[in-house]
């Protein structure tokens, strides 16, 4: 052994033990900030594409292997839901209600970052405890937002907002507020918070109550960068199962014409651009509806001849044939493809 790795191995021991001295002093906290100062100054903020595709992961259970699920399915981006409210109803921000902020998936998105893709967080759901429904201020509401983007370090958040929760008035208010809020506080450090709306429609387009969240948002002065449509779902006579992809672009026509008329001053090109689409893939929860391949297609095709804003679905880990023991929707698609067939539909979106 040499000289110079014997001097080596002595800084080596000596590091060792000025560590074990700091951790013996207390003083882990102070190093821990210095490290996080660190990381704050090189960290490698993730440029999200002007137009994107970024399909629903939802784990209730298991932290999602997000560089597996890529590497897989070839996807970057990926929107993970959901944020609600505490189990016992207590306006804390948790993963589908059980499972706190902090180490749940923080080492996926970090490592899906580290080969360049991200994440967008969803909030809501079908559920009732949707923070903005619990929370009963701006502050507490602001604070739970606040949590979930200083812990994940996000800059994109979705609102799937639905059922009782879309019609409570309250809710919305509080939301916007709190939204705006946030808006302009990042603002000031010189960041953006791109914000959308996940809403339901029917073929007509979006519901009085989806107007009315809109209209207030722009009245409380969020700004609402995508207004997503759950394509999904119909429950109508009037929409024959069999066409999806052709029920969406109905659907989506008569959205924006509702869209022109919030923000007038809007060009089309830029109404056309503030818009998002989301079917379910295969087998609809009503049954009757399957979204195909084909209608895959038929999409993605309109969403690149309107310039929309962006792509997803409900959900990849659906992406999938049905094996013996699933029956769709649970799970798979319920349809015949290869595994990940959609996603490779839509993964090209504003490439």
């Amino acid at each position: 052994m040499s000289k110079r790795k014997v001097n080596v191995w002595r800084l080596f021991a000596l590091c060792v033990l000025g560590l074990s001295a700091l951790l013996a002093g207390g003083k882990l906290a102070s190093a821990h900030r210095a490290d996080g100062q660190w990381q704050e100054q090189h960290r490698v903020r993730i440029v999200w594409p002007a137009r994107y595709f970024a399909p629903y992961s939802n784990d209730v259970s298991l932290q999602t292997n997000l560089v597996a699920l890529s590497q897989a399915s070839g996807v970057r981006f990926f929107t993970l839901a959901f944020i609600e409210a505490n189990k016992d109803g207590i306006c804390q921000a948790t993963w589908n209600t059980l499972q706190p902020l902090g180490l749940w998936m923080h080492a996926n998105i970090a490592a899906l970052r580290a080969i360049g893709g991200d994440v967008r967080v969803a909030f809501g759901g079908s559920t009732s405890l949707e923070l903005a429904s619990v929370c009963n201020t701006v502050p507490d509401l602001a604070a739970q937002y606040q949590a979930v983007i200083d812990t994940y370090d996000i800059t994109h958040l979705d609102f799937d907002i639905e059922g009782q929760t879309l019609k409570n008035a309250q809710a919305t208010r509080l939301r916007n507020l709190a939204l705006a809020t946030l808006q302009q506080r990042l603002a000031q450090s010189g960041r953006r918070l791109s914000i959308s709306y996940t809403l339901p429609v029917e073929m007509a387009g979006l519901s009085p109550s989806g107007i009315n969240l809109l209209r207030d948002a722009i009245q409380n002065g969020v700004q609402v960068d995508t207004v997503n449509l759950m394509t999904m779902d119909y429950y109508s006579k009037n929409t024959p199962g069999e066409q999806m992809g052709q029920n969406v672009i109905i659907t989506a026509n008569n959205v924006f014409h509702q869209l022109h008329q919030l923000y007038p001053t809007r060009s089309s090109s830029q109404t056309w651009g503030m818009m998002g689409l989301t079917p379910m893939i295969g087998v609809n929860d009503d049954r009757s509806e399957v979204f195909t391949l084909r209608d895959a297609q038929t999409v993605y095709n309109y969403a690149e001849r309107q310039q929309m804003a962006m792509l997803s679905f409900w959900s990849i880990r659906r992406d999938r044939p049905c094996t013996n023991y699933q029956t769709a929707p649970h799970g798979c698609s319920g349809v015949y493809q290869r595994p990940y067939d959609y996603s490779q539909i839509f993964d090209a979106y504003g490439a």
